[in-house]
């Protein structure tokens, strides 16, 4: 049986493309890591959260209730082993992300010094492993199928892409060597599926899980009739 190694060629490259599209319209450096955000007022609220992105002058966020726009949080920000960083920030603006979820970005406001440096010491430090491991930030709501006899289907998200593999974020736990199946929308319409061998999956934040697969070779006649 006829087979390829560079699979799904097409989709991969739309998705590359619309990772390095991301990347250069963003200043900011991909950081993805999870946080604590604690809003101000007459309730102050706690909740779990992600980072997504950080520069010397913001952060963007991903979490499960809206933020006030022009309102001042708190987002203690592990940025070492042992050690967090605790920053204010002004929400500038937050927008719905897949089910249940909310991007948001902001500005520091009355960071020290010493404050800055830390985050740009920590994101040095990101950029060095990216580098090593050739993945690309592409951050978007998808779906995944796992491939035991249950089949489960449920919402995760995509984090980063390469020619060869994906990492993800998503709310249980998948089997490493498993295959699971994932669609990633490229337009409103349009979406790609890729078949993915789990390499890896380890708890990341409070219900959460990161893992990372490789691209299943496919044979020809496996190939969707978009790709033929």
């Amino acid at each position: 049986m006829q087979t390829i190694d560079r699979i799904f060629e097409e989709p991969i490259l739309e998705l590359l493309n619309a990772a390095f599209s991301e990347q250069r319209s963003s200043a900011r450096r991909p950081f993805f890591r999870p946080v604590t955000i604690t809003t101000f007022g007459p309730q102050r609220t706690k909740l779990s959260a992600f980072s997504m992105d950080i520069s010397s002058e913001g952060v963007g966020l991903l979490h499960t209730m809206p933020l006030e726009t022009h309102g001042c949080t708190a987002v203690r920000i592990p940025i070492a082993k042992n050690r967090q960083l605790e920053l204010n920030v002004d929400i500038k603006w937050c927008t719905p992300c897949g089910e249940g979820w909310y991007r948001s970005g902001g500005h520091f406001v009355r960071s020290s010094a010493r404050q800055v440096k830390s985050v740009g010491l920590a994101t040095r430090a990101v950029k060095l492993r990216r580098r090593r491991q050739t993945r690309h930030p592409l951050f978007r709501p998808i779906t995944l199928t796992t491939g035991d006899a249950q089949q489960k289907i449920f919402s995760a998200y995509c984090r980063d892409i390469s020619s060869e593999g994906i990492g993800l974020l998503h709310a249980i736990p998948l089997e490493p060597d498993a295959c699971a199946g994932v669609s990633i929308p490229t337009t409103e319409s349009n979406q790609v599926e890729l078949s993915v061998d789990i390499k890896w999956c380890e708890p990341y934040g409070q219900g959460w899980y990161l893992s990372g697969g490789r691209f299943k070779k496919l044979s020809i006649e496996e190939l969707p009739s978009f790709m033929l």
